[in-house]
C-alpha cells in the first residue's frame, strides 16, 4: 500500500511539473487607477529604471483607451545579434494598456513564450537572458495599485518544445516560411525606404548594422 501511495504521489508530481512547464503568451501584471495617458507616463519612467529601453509607443486604432509600449533590453539585443537571422523578431517585447472604467489593466508579452517561439533550438543558450527580462518587467510593474502576474491568452498553454516549432494549424506557415518582398538593394537603403514609407505609422526601429538586420514595428490603425 505504501509503495502504491508513493507511486501515485510521483505521478501527480510529474503531471504537475509538466503542467507548470506550459507557457501562455501574455501575463496580466495588474491594474492602476487613472487614465491610459497617466499609466503610460508612469511606465516610461519605471521601465528604464529596470534596464528596459522604451523604443516606441502607440494607440491601436487611435483609441485613447488602448496603448502599447514597446521595449527591448541590452542583453536581449546582444543575444539577438549573436544569433542573427529570424531571431531578430525576438528583439522587442510589448506592454499593453487597456482602460476599464477608472482603472487601466496592464499586461505584457511573456518573455519565455516568445523567446521559445523565436529563438527555437537556441533558446536554452538564451534562457538566462529571458529570465532577466521577465524579472525586469515584473519589477517595473510591481508598483501597480493591484498586482496579479496572471498568465493568459491560451486555454491550456503550450510546452516549450511545441513553441519552438509552432504553427497555427495544418498548412499554415512556420516561422522560417518567410515571404521575400523585394531584393536588389542595400541593407541601409531598405531600412530607410521602409521607414520613409511607414511615416507616422512607424512605432520603432531596432537595427543591427553589423548583422545587416533590423526589426521595424508598424502601428495597426
Amino acid at each position: 500500500m505504501k509503495s502504491i501511495f508513493l507511486n501515485a504521489v510521483a505521478v501527480v508530481a510529474v503531471a504537475a511539473s509538466a503542467h507548470a512547464a506550459r507557457l501562455k503568451p501574455y501575463i496580466l501584471a495588474g491594474a492602476e487607477t487613472g487614465t491610459v495617458a497617466d499609466v503610460r507616463a508612469m511606465l516610461t519612467t519605471s521601465l528604464p529604471a529596470q534596464g528596459l529601453e522604451v523604443v516606441g509607443t502607440y494607440s491601436p486604432m487611435a483609441d485613447p483607451a488602448l496603448a502599447v509600449i514597446c521595449v527591448t533590453h541590452p542583453a536581449l539585443k546582444e543575444a539577438v545579434a549573436g544569433s542573427g537571422g529570424l531571431r531578430g523578431f525576438a528583439s522587442v517585447l510589448r506592454i499593453g494598456l487597456h482602460q476599464k472604467e477608472d482603472q487601466v489593466e496592464v499586461a505584457f508579452t511573456t518573455p519565455a513564450y516568445w523567446g521559445n517561439a523565436y529563438f527555437q533550438t537556441e533558446f536554452d543558450a538564451q534562457a538566462e537572458v529571458v529570465q532577466q527580462l521577465e524579472a525586469a518587467l515584473q519589477d517595473a510593474l510591481s508598483g501597480l495599485d493591484e498586482t496579479r502576474m496572471e498568465p493568459f491568452g491560451s486555454k491550456k498553454g503550450l510546452e516549450p518544445k511545441k513553441l519552438r516549432k509552432y504553427h497555427y494549424m495544418v498548412a499554415m506557415p512556420y516561422l522560417d516560411d518567410v515571404e521575400v518582398l523585394a531584393e536588389g538593394t542595400t541593407y541601409s537603403n531598405a531600412v530607410e525606404q521602409i521607414q520613409a514609407e511607414a511615416g507616422d505609422d512607424l512605432v520603432y526601429a531596432v537595427t543591427y548594422p553589423e548583422q545587416k538586420m533590423a526589426l521595424l514595428g508598424i502601428a495597426l490603425t
